[in-house]
């Protein structure tokens, strides 16, 4: 329930329910939220716009397990979990007397403060995936794609609005959007203030709306392409210096007895290391990074990720594929 959005006359009514002829239009008998999660979860977002007079209701079921409603003299029990969210500091609307602060204390048995989407741009990838697909699904329309320079952008973008604005401008992009895949001038024809990032990467294109297992294999026929790419030039390279550069000068021959003459010369030739030799699979490349990382954080999982340059959820498969 958002505490927000519904009016303060009938909040009471909704988290509380009413008895018939509580209050004018109260025609039937109504249960309430609390009472009809009964042995379940109640969401209350935006719990810092809740009246004062509803603050007081809510701490008397969370302290008696209790549940009275609206017109009615006789208590229901009820047992719920109670989780709350808001965006506004509770602290300073205690300190304000806008928030009681015995309920405060009673909600904040656990907290958990979510920080913003500036600050955690790995997310951003992972939010925009699912924002394609719900749209997509819901629109009936076919999926959008980024290349890399328009997903840089959207990852250092400061999104003032967090993931409702992420997910608003996707659903404008989804609607406004001729083409299906988007460049950053795509992107700058509908969000205002956004900046390239200037990257030495090399554009490599990344497709949403695929599942991990598809986007996997695009990365590893890439990685195995650039891979064989540096083999030729390697392979150019090591030709390049065993061929002499510029004629060796001409000397004269001289002919020497040998003193005994029973004895044989032999010269074996060492041929040189083949490339394709020295090249291990990328699993084994791939799992042995995985490790190290794994060793350098003592095992710290969100940091590994980090220094891996990889989603958490990508290295706990990876971590699993390989047993490590």
């Amino acid at each position: 329930i958002n505490c927000g959005a519904i009016p303060e006359t009938l909040l009471e009514s909704e988290l509380f329910g009413h008895e018939k002829g509580a209050f004018t239009d109260a025609r039937t008998q109504r249960q309430g939220i609390c009472e009809a999660a009964n042995g379940g979860t109640i969401f209350l977002d935006e719990i810092g716009e809740m009246t004062l007079s509803a603050q007081v209701r809510l701490l008397r079921v969370l302290d008696t397990h209790e549940v009275t409603r609206l017109g009615s003299t006789q208590s229901l029990h009820v047992d719920v979990r109670v989780i709350a969210a808001t965006n506004r500091e509770l602290q300073q609307a205690v300190s304000e007397k806008k928030f009681r602060q015995d309920l405060y204390q009673r909600l904040r048995v656990i907290e958990i403060e979510i920080p913003p989407l500036r600050s955690r741009p790995e997310d951003i990838p992972l939010l925009i995936e699912h924002a394609v697909q719900k749209y997509s699904a819901e629109l009936n329309m076919p999926a959008i794609t980024f290349d890399n320079a328009a997903l840089e952008a959207l990852k250092h973008h400061t999104w003032p609005g967090n993931v409702r604005e992420l997910f608003n401008f996707i659903n404008r992009l989804m609607v406004l959007s001729t083409s299906r895949h988007l460049s950053f001038e795509n992107l700058s024809e509908h969000l205002q203030n956004i900046q390239p990032t200037p990257s030495t990467s090399r554009n490599l294109p990344v497709h949403l709306g695929t599942t991990s297992a598809e986007s996997d294999r695009d990365l590893l026929y890439w990685a195995i392409l650039e891979v064989a790419k540096d083999i030729k030039e390697l392979k150019a390279f090591l030709l390049q210096q065993t061929q002499p550069t510029r004629p060796l000068p001409s000397l004269p021959i001289y002919q020497s007895e040998i003193s005994d003459p029973g004895t044989e010369i032999e010269y074996t030739e060492t041929p040189l290391t083949s490339a394709e030799d020295e090249i291990r699979p990328l699993e084994d490349i791939e799992r042995e990074a995985i490790a190290n990382a794994l060793r350098a954080t003592d095992n710290h999982r969100k940091k590994a990720a980090k220094l891996l340059g990889m989603a958490e959820r990508t290295l706990y498969r990876k971590i699993q594929q390989y047993n490590l």
